[in-house]
Order: structure tokens, then C-alpha cells, then sequence
């Protein structure tokens, strides 16, 4: 992250991918303080100050920052995932964060294993360089508001969903193009959570799939699709028609998805 753009590194691709910067897992703090009505409505929220960090003997604890207050978020909903974070107060940092899944086991930890407050840092550190030989990849997007505006800017018809769990709202819609062709992505938010809908030309996924993490479902009485369950992530992918292909991403309970 240069402060701009998000750069990519997939070693396995041998591939760079540089996007626009957007809001991510790092900025916490921002998050919540933008979406907190959002999060309140959707969320029971609890703070604890002067907590000690938990101890279970079925998880290793690694080293970590303490904080001293700790803010739960438990939906209100129980069908998507808990977030708990430690809070170091006297400098306003997250220096702790731990995500539950739907049955309540952790699934995502991220912690401060040491904390430098204002280091001496060269400039370099801060420089992405490319691997001699890696292919980079341009990520051409454009950000809407609104369904309506999108759909001047793709020749395919964009679907939106008749249903949608309570909380969540329409955040943003991603216009994408490349070679492979047009592909759309209505985000959808409940402060803390997301779905995405992911809308494409091909008829088929492009993520490979195994008999191990995925397996068959019927989407309706007549279209197939398969489900994959990636913890946190719950994916579902089918085709709509015959030309447009679906991809559906939630951070909710597989009845949901």
C-alpha cells in the first residue's frame, strides 16, 4: 500500500495487480467511525475497559500488544459473524482483532506482535517493486452509486437481488472491464459484514473448484450451482443465463447465502 494504490503480489501467478486504494481490514478505526449508525442499528455493541486478553487452552495466543479496552460487535441478527477488538486508548490503535464465524469459532486473528510509535523508517520501505519477470495487470474500474447509473456503462443487463438479509444496504457498484470481458460487483454492507453479487459475461467460474471444498446445489428447481465454504467467506456461483455467470459472496450463514 503506497498511500495510493493496493498492489497484488500473487507469487503462484507469477502477477502484480494494482488497484486504486479502498477502504480495508487495516483501517478499522475509520470503518466504524463512518459506518457507525449503520453498525448500531445491525449490531449489539459492548466495551469492556482494562480487559485482560482471553486465554483457552484449545488456542494459541501469539504474542500481542495489549490493549485496554476491548469493543465487541455480536449481529443482532446471529446469522453472520461476531468481531471483537482490542483498543490501545491512550493512542487510539487497534492493536487486536479477532473474527468469529457462525458457530462462533475464530476464524480470522490480527495482532500487533510489536509496536514502534513514531519509527525512523527510510523512504524505500515504503516502495513496491515489481519481481523482475512478473506480468503486472492494470485494474481499469469505475465506482457508481446506484444500479441505474452502472448500467449505462455495461452492454449486459445488471440483476439485483429480491432479497436481501435485514441490515444490509447497497454500498457501491464496480464496473470492471478486461479482456476476458465486463464484469460487475454490487457491494452490499451492514456496517460490519458484507455481500457481494458479482455479475460477469462468462458462462462458467473462473475459480477452480474441489470435490473436497465444494459440492452441488440446487438454486432453484431447474439451475444447478455450487457452494464453497471458505470460513468466513461463503461462496455460491451459477448461471443466471446463458451468457452471464454469478458469483455470490457473503459473510452470513449458508441459509442466508
Amino acid at each position: 500500500d503506497d498511500g495510493k494504490f493496493l498492489w497484488h503480489y500473487i507469487p503462484s501467478q507469477a502477477s502484480v495487480v494494482k488497484k486504486k486504494r479502498r477502504l480495508s481490514l487495516g483501517e478499522l478505526s475509520k470503518r466504524i467511525r463512518l459506518q457507525k449508525d449503520l453498525i448500531q442499528q445491525n449490531y449489539t455493541i459492548t466495551i469492556e475497559k482494562q480487559p485482560q486478553h482471553p486465554v483457552s487452552a484449545n488456542v494459541l495466543q501469539p504474542p500481542s500488544v495489549m490493549g485496554d479496552v476491548i469493543v465487541s460487535f455480536q449481529s443482532k441478527a446471529k446469522d453472520r459473524p461476531a468481531w471483537k477488538i482490542w483498543i490501545n486508548s491512550e493512542h487510539g490503535l487497534v492493536v487486536r482483532t479477532e473474527i468469529y464465524d457462525i458457530k462462533g469459532n475464530l476464524a480470522l486473528l490480527s495482532a500487533f506482535s510489536e509496536l514502534t510509535l513514531q519509527p525512523k523508517l527510510p523512504e524505500k520501505t515504503f516502495t513496491m517493486t515489481v519481481p523482475k519477470g512478473t506480468k503486472v495487470t492494470r485494474s481499469v474500474e469505475q465506482n457508481f452509486q446506484s444500479v441505474k447509473e452502472a448500467q449505462e456503462h455495461v452492454s449486459f443487463s445488471i440483476s439485483e437481488p429480491t432479497y436481501m438479509p435485514s441490515g444490509f444496504i447497497l454500498s457501491t457498484v464496480i464496473v470492471s472491464k478486461t479482456k476476458q470481458g465486463e464484469k460487475i460487483q454490487l457491494a452490499y454492507i451492514d456496517g460490519m459484514s458484507s455481500i457481494s453479487v458479482f455479475e460477469d459475461k462468462r458462462t462458467s467460474s473462473s475459480t477452480a473448484t474441489s470435490p473436497k471444498t465444494s459440492k452441488e446445489v440446487a438454486i432453484n428447481s431447474t439451475v444447478k450451482g455450487t457452494f464453497r465454504d471458505h470460513g468466513l467467506l461463503k461462496i455460491l456461483d451459477w448461471n443466471l443465463a446463458q451468457d452471464v455467470h454469478v458469483t455470490l459472496i457473503g459473510e452470513v450463514a449458508d441459509s442466508e447465502l
